[in-house]
């Protein structure tokens, strides 16, 4: 176990489509900032003119934030396998 400073890292890895579509969104509108909603809850804010978009976001904190970060991947496995389940 790290020191409750440790850092740790949470990655999110967006599927073709979206990494296209963040692109787009990019590109048309580079002012544009977008929030990463996770269960109804705002995880993220981010402006896209300033961000390198690559299909893997990457998020840092520090240990003692693990069981945040823990509660939202959850939350976002549960999200996609619904949206996959409905298609």
């Amino acid at each position: 176990m790290g020191s409750m400073r440790s850092v740790i890292y949470f990655d999110i890895t967006l599927s073709g489509k979206g990494f296209d579509t963040l692109v787009q969104l990019r590109n048309s509108f580079p002012a544009l900032e977008v929030v990463l909603m996770v269960d109804g809850e705002a995880f993220m804010l981010m402006n896209l003119g300033q961000s390198q978009i690559t299909r893997v976001f990457r998020f840092q904190g520090v240990y003692a934030d693990f069981s945040k970060f823990k509660t939202v991947q959850q939350k976002l496995e549960r999200e996609v396998k619904a949206m996959k389940a409905g298609n």
